[in-house]
């Protein structure tokens, strides 16, 4: 397994794309490989500006057709988690179990160890662990939605653009005139409409009580589903001081405000953890 070599996960984009040039300056273009994944039907217009980005740096590109599991574990999910009244991130899923792994597994295919990303973020290894940290960039940090990858996937992970500001990517593509024609969005990436109108393919919405923490009835709300805990805009109350979303029953279809003071909590549950580090960390260790 060679680790002279890489494959760059390619989206079109200004980060990826300055990031196989970055690769390409490393470890030669002969020893890069752009990769990019066809997600769902819309793809292709992303999926030719990463094409042209790789012909620009003389790399070879590849495509790799994910739709069918991209449904299954991020869009299947990301609707089946909305229908149980939560609010789910598709993209910190997705980083784990389609972008890391699949990247890892497709390198590894053509027996290339290392892969390397856009994401704003800085991984370590220290103390024979590696270990994830924000990058440098507080406005483009991405390592929140990194949270669910492990040991495994950061060994083979390289991150070029930790330890850069977003201003100083744009000027050096800019300069370097890769074709970087995509715009950014923060959005998921799978809705290309209003999220409560892709979320009313799938859900049926039915008007219901908001109520505050008494039970008096304040207004009406057009699904459960559409709001989330700590929500404060898009209510449709008015009120002296600002109201949020405390709580939500989809069963019951109400939707129960309150102040500021009433989102705090002394206890919480938490599912699905995972530990980076591989093992439990110690009580109060950072």
């Amino acid at each position: 397994m060679s680790k002279g070599r890489v494959v760059v996960a390619m989206s079109g984009g200004v980060d990826s794309s300055l990031v196989a040039y970055l690769m390409v300056k490393k470890y030669t273009a002969e020893n890069v490989v752009g990769l990019t994944f066809k997600l769902f039907d819309s793809d292709e217009d992303n999926i030719e500006k990463a094409k042209k980005v790789c012909n620009r740096i003389d790399i070879k590109h590849i495509v790799v057709d994910l739709r069918k599991e991209f449904k299954k574990e991020i869009i299947d999910y990301f609707i089946s988690e909305y229908k149980k009244g939560k609010t789910p991130n598709p993209c910190v899923k997705c980083n784990r179990m389609i972008k890391f792994s699949k990247l890892i597994e497709e390198a590894r295919n053509i027996g290339i160890r290392n892969v390397a990303t856009g994401h704003y973020v800085i991984s370590k290894l220290k103390g024979g662990i590696y270990r994830i940290y924000k990058g440098k960039d507080p406005l483009k940090d991405q390592s929140y939605f990194l949270n669910k990858l492990t040991q495994y996937e950061l060994s083979h992970a390289i991150f070029p653009l930790g330890k850069m500001k977003k201003a100083k990517v744009k000027r050096i593509a800019a300069k370097l005139k890769l074709p970087h024609l995509k715009s950014e969005s923060q959005e998921v990436c799978f809705i290309s409409e209003v999220l409560s109108d892709f979320l009313a393919k799938h859900i049926k919405f039915k008007k219901g009580r908001i109520v505050d923490t008494e039970g008096k009835k304040l207004g009406e709300h057009r699904g459960s589903h559409l709001y989330t805990i700590g929500q404060r805009k898009g209510l449709g109350i008015s009120s002296v001081k600002p109201l949020y979303v405390i709580s939500k029953n989809v069963k019951k279809n109400e939707i129960v405000l309150g102040h500021e003071s009433h989102l705090y909590e002394d206890y919480l549950y938490a599912g699905d953890t995972n530990w980076i580090m591989g093992i439990l960390p110690k009580e109060g260790e950072v």
